[in-house]
């Protein structure tokens, strides 16, 4: 049983000159056997002055706020406040999924339940509900008698977002199940969207505040006529899109960060006698739901990871260890790690998901590389973590790998301390080198790649062709990509021919698989069919895609209907299954890539 306790210094990305000591702890809160993850952030060395439950947007909405509100935790923190930050469930680390049953009243019990946790055990101090976009509206519904409320573009109408997630899952490439839709990588059942239809914020709800604040770009004359009924304003304030971008790109609001603070915890003289400095506790360091469980720890570098936990261990089965899909936290890209991992768990496989050193949940201290998915020392902090694991699990072999910058990282790690790594499952990589000055989007020279993966599937639509047809489509890039493709074919066909006189071609990429198979390792790729990931490997290898998994001996898995981050549930569950079988005790190591498994070249 590990429970992370970490003192650490906080330091703003913005703001490195300001540091106080915040102690954080992770753990769960059952109520009614739903377990709901949250974080701890208070002052490590000052009393704690402040009680405040910290309510996330669902979605992907939750994955790209991750970091600001952590920021936000930790400013609050500095403050004397005594925050908690939660997963509600069915979300991030909390049980169950987005299909389980009356999933919207168990969110705002839990903000009550977590509410009333802290308030046991400091019964004397004022407590504030902080909420972001839909967390804003549940805070509203949780909210007793007294509280302070901040909301943060909240949604007033839970009717309207509701069709805005109906009208984003139309432009999904999958057609939604007849029992949800999937919207932004994330499912909503029919009884779901009639409970968040349901929602709303009206000035009843607000009277039971304490105090109101509101803080809003461009608030809606109903968001203004509801907060003036309670003699509330709306804050003004600049930063919202940056930090709602995608979680390698989010910028932090320092203005709306320290307004949001002083508003808690306004200033005031400090009393003659100081309080003790008794901490607050989670309520349980870990969770089980009878076939695995899950506990927290941190290594050498305060890197935060989660262990899953099976009760019926395959035996022989190795640990599965995946890391950071670009700057996502730990739950990755539409919660897939976390779905992932207790998907091998149910088949008897130990899983470990982990944020590298400056991402995530794990601590931060250079301020040029906080946020940043390809540092410069990456090898360095996935070696530390995996010698955390091996005396977690010792005698183990380990599966080593991730998603995007995941995999990059876990091959590199793998080529410095091959000793470490047994397999490797290497999924959806958009480069193999990456260099200071490479977008983290797809790289330059893979774009050919990836419009390639895009035509193949356009071509089969109806609806595109009518695009093109009707002159909506730009015929300027398409010829440009039709240029580009033929360069392409012109130098594949090159190598073809070079390959017979030299069967593996002399190319970075091939000399450093040859030694990854040479020390024993068995290297996976794992491609998702909408993602140009295999293109780039045949592209580096200079070998056809289907003659480079048996010249040099690494295992291809392709996975249909799928993109660069499994959006779609089907793929995810197919992609678990796939991860399941690669880190178990015989993996499914025979399936090599075959002609017609996917688009030849």
């Amino acid at each position: 049983m590990t429970t992370l306790t970490e003192s650490m210094t906080a330091t703003p990305a913005s703001n490195p000159d300001t540091k106080a000591a915040i102690h954080r702890q992770a753990g769960w809160l059952s109520q009614n056997n739903d377990p709901t993850f949250y974080w701890l952030h208070q002052p490590a060395e000052q009393p704690v002055t402040q009680l405040v439950v910290l309510c996330p947007p669902i979605g992907y909405e939750y994955v790209h706020s991750h970091r600001t509100l952590k920021f936000l935790a930790d400013q609050l923190a500095q403050a004397g406040c005594c925050v908690a930050r939660l997963d509600y469930p069915g979300t991030g680390n909390a049980g169950s999924d987005l299909t389980t049953p009356d999933l919207v009243p168990r969110w705002i019990g839990a903000i009550g339940a977590l509410r009333d946790d802290l308030k046991r055990q400091r019964p004397d101090l004022p407590c504030t509900l902080i909420g972001l976009r839909l967390g804003a509206t549940l805070a509203a519904q949780a909210l007793q008698s007294g509280d302070d409320l901040v909301l943060i573009e909240p949604v007033v109408s839970g009717k309207r977002l509701v069709r805005e997630l109906t009208a984003a899952s139309r432009f999904s490439e999958v057609q939604s199940q007849s029992e949800f839709i999937e919207s932004g990588g994330f499912i909503y059942t029919e009884a779901t969207l009639a409970a968040l239809s349901a929602l709303a914020i009206t000035a009843p709800d607000l009277q039971l505040a304490g105090r109101v604040l509101c803080f809003s770009e461009q608030p809606a004359k109903p968001l203004l006529s509801i907060l003036a009924q309670v003699d509330a304003v709306c804050q003004p304030y600049q930063g919202y899109a940056a930090m709602m971008a995608e979680p390698q790109y989010t910028e932090i609001p320092d203005d709306l960060l320290t307004q949001i603070a002083g508003a808690v915890v306004p200033p005031v003289s400090a009393p003659a006698n100081q309080p003790h400095c008794e901490r607050l506790s989670v309520a349980q360091p870990n969770w089980s739901d009878g076939r695995f469980s899950e506990t927290t720890g941190t290594d050498e570098f305060g890197q935060f990871c989660l262990i899953t936990q099976p009760v019926n261990e395959q035996p022989g089965a190795s640990v599965l260890v995946l890391i950071n899909s670009g700057s996502v936290h730990h739950v990755g890209p539409n919660r897939t790690y976390t779905e992932f991992c207790r998907a091998a768990a149910l088949q008897g496989i130990p899983c470990v998901r982990f944020d590298m050193f400056n991402l995530g949940d794990s601590a931060r201290a250079s301020v040029s590389e906080e946020n940043h998915c390809y540092p410069a020392d990456a090898n360095r902090f996935v070696v530390a973590m995996l010698n955390d694991i091996r005396q977690r699990f010792p005698g183990r072999d380990i599966t080593l790998g991730g998603i995007c910058s995941g995999a990059h990282h876990a091959m590199h790690t793998a080529l410095t301390q091959p000793e470490l790594v047994q397999r490797l499952a290497i999924i959806n990589p958009l480069t193999f080198y990456w260099r200071p000055g490479l977008s983290l989007d797809i790289p330059r020279e893979s774009t050919t790649h990836q419009d390639t993966a895009y035509y193949r599937q356009a071509m089969r639509d109806p609806k595109r062709w009518l695009k093109l047809l009707k002159g909506q489509a730009s015929l300027g890039y398409i010829a440009g990509y039709g240029v580009r493709f033929t360069r392409k074919r012109l130098a594949a066909l090159g190598d073809q021919i070079a390959g017979v006189l030299k069967p593996i071609p002399d190319t970075r990429l091939n000399r450093d698989l040859q030694q990854l198979v040479q020390a024993g390792i068995e290297v996976n790729f794992v491609f998702s069919d909408r993602d140009p990931g295999w293109d780039i490997l045949a592209d580096e290898t200079r070998l056809p895609k289907t003659k480079l998994a048996r010249k040099l001996g690494v295992h291809i898995h392709p996975v249909t209907e799928a993109n660069h981050t499994f959006s779609w549930f089907h793929s995810r569950a197919t992609a678990a299954h796939l991860l399941a079988s690669l880190a178990g005790a015989t993996p499914s190591s025979s399936m090599h890539s075959r002609p017609g498994a996917m688009p030849n070249d």
